[in-house]
């Protein structure tokens, strides 16, 4: 298993994530980045322009998810 480090973007704000998760593979990544970003989701106070996860591992960069919140009003 590799370790996964799963850094949180809220605008122009980022968190580092210094302790990381084994995970067995991507799949597993790709899952644990997604209950990441609703969990953050549902603790901010209002949704920002932009929530994203950076994921990295010892190598560097392994995927990044982002989350764009657009409101268009129409009255």
């Amino acid at each position: 298993m590799r370790r996964y480090f799963f850094d949180i973007r809220i605008g122009d704000q980022i968190g580092e994530d210094d302790e990381g998760q084994l995970l067995p593979d991507l799949e597993a990544v790709q899952e644990e980045t997604l209950r990441t970003l609703a969990d953050v989701a549902k603790e901010l106070p209002e949704f920002p322009p932009e929530l994203a996860v950076q994921v990295r591992d010892d190598d560097g960069s392994v995927m990044r998810v982002k989350v764009i919140f657009e409101i268009d009003r129409t009255n």
